[in-house]
């Protein structure tokens, strides 16, 4: 042990030194950029969320090995930014390095916009709207696709083929569990008449089939700002949901596909009520495929559900196609995810719509609590295969920074 009497001053200084760099050098993470606290279970003793990024409207999916991917935007006041990926090697205990898969000149985020993400047996595809470069006006849906588990970057790919007609910056992105071809929708506005359905297929996330109308509406258009969903369930069937705009009414319209999206069923209002809302209510659809064990005779047999998720009002429904609805809680924008043993985990925002409110958690067994505060625009992802109980959940923070937080394992 060093004696402080036996050393002069300047010795006594670089002695000071030396042990504060040591113990600073103690506490901190080998990498920078890997997160030092693990993510924890939502249901575990230590259930707070941990600080993943700065940034907003986070997106997560799991692959087959157990990586999880969170794709999410940054931008400054003029909407200037980018988009970033940040990947977990260890199933959300800690994260790697962050990832810019492209920088924008201008990018909505928020409020349904943002980055989309798909993964699957043919890489990863990542999607946007915005502008890109600084002489640019029209604001166009973009792809980048990577092969490496998203360390670099091809494209972008712009997907719909008239310029602007993506400007109302509202998408999502799917990959086919079959033979891993993306497919993505979006909002269109080029026709004079109104927001349409638009769609475009990729067999290997780096060529774009042409674009193509899906749906329009009896009155012209769709819902203006609520963002589409569109999933594929297990069994490789493609699924869209929307708000449609019929009459007074801005309802949650389905239609599925069982060949890639070349022909569709007749769109078909979910849910037993009505909204009657005269502005758009900012409130889009999800889907969530949860497998149920069904009695035939003597047998039980596992069947695979199609659920949507949604608000009315300040209600959260969720539904089956042609069943009744069932309420899941007070709030909105829910987002929801099946683990592998059918359990459904369900995410949504409690408070003024709007607004950063609670985020509330309901596990399979029912029992709902708050998991964040001060936040909104949750997601949440399962995972596949062996790994397929594990879910994770993100949001945003008033604060700016994106949260995480292991729902089950």
């Amino acid at each position: 042990m060093i004696s402080m009497r036996t050393l002069d001053a300047p010795m006594l200084f670089v002695a000071v030194l030396t042990v504060v760099a040591a113990l600073l050098l103690a506490d901190a993470p080998a990498n920078p950029h890997v997160l030092s606290a693990a993510v924890k279970n939502a249901d575990g003793d230590a259930a707070a969320p941990v600080r993943m990024a700065q940034g907003v409207s986070p997106r997560v999916t799991i692959d087959s090995q157990g990586r999880v991917f969170v794709v999410y935007g940054r931008t400054d006041s003029n909407r200037k930014g980018g988009v970033y990926l940040r990947v977990s090697e260890d199933r959300g205990a800690t994260f790697g390095d962050e990832v810019r898969v492209s920088e924008f000149e201008w990018i909505p985020m928020g409020m349904g916009r943002g980055p989309r993400i798909a993964v699957g047996e043919n890489g990863i595809v990542v999607t946007a709207v915005g502008r890109l470069r600084a002489n640019e006006t029209a604001r166009n849906l973009y792809a980048w696709h990577s092969r490496d588990n998203g360390r670099t970057w091809r494209g972008p790919v712009t997907i719909n083929r008239v310029q602007d007609s993506a400007r109302e910056c509202m998408h999502d992105v799917t990959v086919s569990p079959s033979d891993g071809r993306f497919f993505v929708v979006w909002l269109d506005l080029r026709n004079t008449s109104g927001t349409e359905v638009w769609a475009a297929a990729s067999r290997d996330g780096q060529r774009w089939d042409r674009d193509g109308q899906i749906y329009r509406a009896p009155g012209g258009t769709v819902c203006q700002c609520c963002d589409p969903a569109v999933a594929y369930d297990p069994s490789g069937r493609l699924h869209v949901a929307f708000r449609n705009v019929v009459g007074a009414n801005r309802d949650i319209y389905w239609m599925s596909s069982t060949d890639h999206g070349r022909r569709w069923s007749t769109a078909e209002k979910v849910g037993n009520g009505s909204w009657a809302v005269e502005s758009c209510p900012m409130a889009p659809p999800t889907f969530v495929f949860p497998r149920t064990a069904v009695a035939e005779g003597e047998e039980t047999q596992a069947t695979t559900q199609t659920l949507t998720l949604w608000n009315r009002g300040d209600v959260v429904y969720q539904c089956e196609p042609g069943q009744a609805e069932q309420r899941v809680g007070d709030g909105h924008w829910p987002a929801a995810a099946a683990a592998g043993d059918g359990g459904l985990h369900t995410l949504w925002m409690a408070g003024q719509r709007f607004r950063p409110g609670s985020i509330r958690y309901r596990n399979p067994a029912g029992e709902a609590r708050t998991v964040a505060r001060d936040a909104r625009m949750p997601h949440v992802a399962a995972g596949r295969g062996e790994f397929a109980g594990l879910v994770i959940g993100a949001w945003d923070t008033a604060a700016g920074d994106i949260e995480v937080v292991r729902l089950a394992q």
